[in-house]
């Protein structure tokens, strides 16, 4: 490493050691994204902002320009500077009665956010094996601290710090191999600000307002007010054990014991409106940022059929509540689970990843990357992680940043009938449609889980091969009654037939909770599932 490079890696280590006895006690305090190796979003003028004493002259300079404003009435200050172009770290001074120094980066910022499958770290222990060679100062890694409001909230707790074996072991892994990608290919700096709560509903990362002004989820928003009826009649009959509860942790952290478990009952899953929106969004919305990673929608299954309003609502009000019009959203589409089927049936999972697909086309400057080559029957939470984040960073790398390469597996475009065939058509084909060999890992015997049940994921390693059978396709007659199909691939269609359906009128792929579907283009991404019965006529691109 050359001396310049080492003497920066070096300064920026010593100022993350240093910061916060350094900044506690000035009368200018920022607010916590606005500290020590914050990542200021390029190109563009960024707001810094914080409290200080009320009418307090509050200067910022930073690359060679001065900016200055006086605080309200309410204590608070906000002013912009020009991030101007990548790199760093840079000096950015924020002066008033005390002056407080800061090394800041400028690259790229993206928001990280959904529920458990967004939250699984990286490792759940130092030096494990996926931590080995991750130092990379800049690479900036930011955790909101979960918290559930009625109101917004101004700030959040949290602190960014240079990713490493240390900041890793809890940081979510989707996030972090997303922001990898991006770095070794942009070659700039990115932050990474994970924001997430695990089994919470979308409905709890919708503004109030946003939910207020959405007509068609009337539906829902009756149903939350009387699930919230509900929780606050539970938590009434709960009270005396709660009571007891909370005396318990009190006197076990006094005495330096272990607390005893919640009452059940009384920890409920995030998902009335606004909740986590107040406490671990809101407060992020005066940073500049380049887009958002969503990764969430297990905890809607149950109502699957409201899912691409909800969606559309977030992306829509998140994206005006920010001040940021059409800011890239990326939506990773649910994982396989729960027990494989042999026979079609219908399915609130594949409902949901229909909603997300649709979502995706509707919806302008937004994203999909597909999963559904890795699942497991009886875990929710797949392990492999590193396949997911490097998706969502190819999207990112084609639509985001404008690179030409293969971002998406073969979509649906439309179908034709020929006697007894139906015809597919797909766009994003690449160099060809492939189908890939599926392998079933039994893992009943896996101590280490302690699960039972099986893990499908198809065979990477090989190259694809014309032996191997297109699976995971049903065809129905105007009866509806969807049967297992046979299907090939023929240039660039797929033809679906079977010898119990003489005049089909619709097809099905991956349709269910775990879908068994083999489908790729030779690159190796995965068709999204699919139903021509109720396919949408037109789409964003």
């Amino acid at each position: 490493m050359r001396f310049r490079e080492l003497f920066i890696v070096l300064a920026v280590v010593l100022a993350d050691v240093l910061w916060m006895p350094l900044t506690t006690k000035g009368d200018v305090t920022p607010h916590a994204l606005i500290s020590n190796g914050v990542v200021l979003q390029r190109d563009r003028a960024v707001n810094v902002w914080g409290t200080a004493d009320r009418g307090e002259v509050v200067t910022v300079r930073f690359r060679g320009r001065e900016s200055l404003t006086t605080t309200g009435g309410d204590g608070q200050w906000r002013l912009q500077v020009e991030s101007q172009q990548a790199g760093g770290p840079f000096p950015l001074t924020i002066a008033g009665k005390n002056t407080i120094a800061l090394n800041v980066w400028v690259g790229d910022v993206w928001v990280c956010s959904g529920q458990s499958n967004m939250w699984w770290p990286v490792a759940t222990r130092p030096r494990s094996k996926e931590l080995i060679g991750t130092e990379n100062p800049s690479i900036r890694l930011f955790t909101v601290s979960q918290r559930k409001s009625e109101v917004p909230q101004r700030d959040v707790e949290g602190q960014w710090q240079a990713c490493g074996p240390e900041s890793l072991v809890g940081f979510s892994a989707v996030a972090y191999y997303f922001g990898r990608e991006l770095q070794a290919t942009q070659k700039i700096p990115v932050g990474l600000i994970h924001s997430s709560f695990g089994g919470s509903g979308i409905e709890a990362w919708i503004s109030t307002a946003a939910f207020a002004k959405a007509p068609e989820l009337a539906d829902v928003r009756e149903s939350n007010a009387e699930a919230a009826r509900r929780a606050a009649q539970s938590r009434i009959r709960l009270q005396p054990e709660i009571d007891r509860y909370e005396a318990a942790v009190t006197r076990a952290k006094r005495d330096g014991t272990s607390p005893p478990k919640p009452p059940r009952g009384m920890i409920a899953r995030p998902s009335t409106h606004g909740q986590l929106y107040n406490g671990m969004l809101a407060p992020l919305q005066l940073l500049g940022i380049r887009g958002v990673l969503w990764y969430q929608g297990e905890a809607n299954t149950h109502r699957a059929g409201d899912y691409q309003s909800l969606l559309t609502t977030l992306i829509r009000s998140w994206r005006l509540e920010w001040g940021q019009d059409k800011f890239p959203f990326l939506i990773v589409q649910l994982a396989p689970f729960q027990k494989i089927v042999t026979q079609p049936q219908d399915s609130d999972w594949a409902r949901l990843r229909e909603a997300q697909l649709r979502t995706s086309l509707a919806v302008p400057k937004t994203g999909l990357a597909v999963i559904t080559d890795w699942g497991h029957e009886t875990d929710i939470h797949v392990k492999q992680k590193r396949p997911v984040g490097e998706r969502l960073a190819l999207v990112a790398r084609a639509i985001v940043y404008g690179e030409r390469l293969v971002h998406s597996g073969p979509r649906l475009t439309g179908m034709k009938i020929d006697g007894r065939r139906a015809i597919l058509s797909f766009d994003h084909i690449a160099s060809g449609l492939s189908p890939r060999r599926l392998v079933l890992e039994d893992i009943a015997k896996d101590g280490r889980s302690g699960l039972t049940g099986g893990a499908l994921h198809v065979a990477h390693n090989e190259n694809p091969t014309v032996n191997v059978l297109l699976q995971g396709f049903a065809i129905a007659g105007d009866d509806r009654r969807f049967v297992t199909a046979q299907a090939e691939i023929r240039g660039d269609t797929v033809i679906v037939q079977s010898p119990m359906v003489s005049r089909p009128v619709a097809v099905r792929y991956g349709w269910a909770d775990y879908p068994t579907g083999n489908l790729f283009n030779v690159e190796g991404l995965p068709a999204s599932p699919f139903r021509t019965d109720d396919w949408p006529k037109a789409s964003n691109r």
